[in-house]
């Protein structure tokens, strides 16, 4: 089905395309795939404590899994969820951080956590900690990796009208005009041609 409409939107763009021949111009539109697959895995790190703790307790407590103070994200009131907010003072602090870590790390850096989930639970320190996956991401080596060129999207573009021109009988000339950006990896030229 996909192939079918496919053909059908190539065929009208050739359509078009060819029917800009008569004032010996024509215009393609070229584009790439500038979005590489995730490579990461966002871990979402809570952990519950006590009025009292600080910020420095539970960075301590932290350390075996490698998070820093870089990946903390936020701090939040733990209230009791049977009693309404107004009726009764805060039970806790939750403290939150998030890692990225490679997926290919992913089945480790739950190993560590969860080890570390085990070892804060018997240490009666107070502290209960809760870890999930998130999402997933590129990183920005990945994104680097893959960037948009524009020289490569105006020789994708000339290729195209080329073909399109020469099923009539004309030439790929020179560029008149072009429009589009390699933050979105795609550019519309129109070409003069001739015979």
């Amino acid at each position: 089905m996909s192939r079918c409409i496919f053909a059908s939107i190539f065929l009208m763009s050739a359509g078009l395309a060819l029917a800009q021949l008569d004032s010996n111009t024509v215009t393609v539109t070229a584009s790439r795939n500038a979005n590489p697959e995730p490579d990461q895995a966002i871990f979402y790190i809570a952990v519950d404590s006590g009025l009292t703790t600080t910020l420095g307790d539970v960075l301590s407590a932290l350390q075996p899994s490698g998070i820093t103070l870089a990946n903390f994200s936020g701090v939040s009131t733990l209230w009791n969820s049977v009693t309404s907010i107004s009726d009764q003072p805060p039970q806790g602090i939750v403290w939150t951080f998030t890692q990225a870590v490679s997926l290919t790390s992913t089945k480790s850096t739950v190993a560590t956590l969860t080890q570390l989930q085990q070892r804060i639970a018997q240490s009666n320190s107070g502290l209960t900690l809760f870890f999930q996956i998130q999402r997933t991401q590129v990183s920005p080596q990945a994104r680097q990796a893959q960037p948009c060129v524009a020289a490569d999207l105006i020789a994708d573009a000339r290729a195209q009208a080329q073909t399109t021109a020469g099923s009539a009988g004309f030439t790929v000339l020179s560029i008149l005009s072009m429009s589009g950006s390699t933050s979105g990896c795609s550019v519309t030229v129109t070409f003069a041609v001739g015979r």
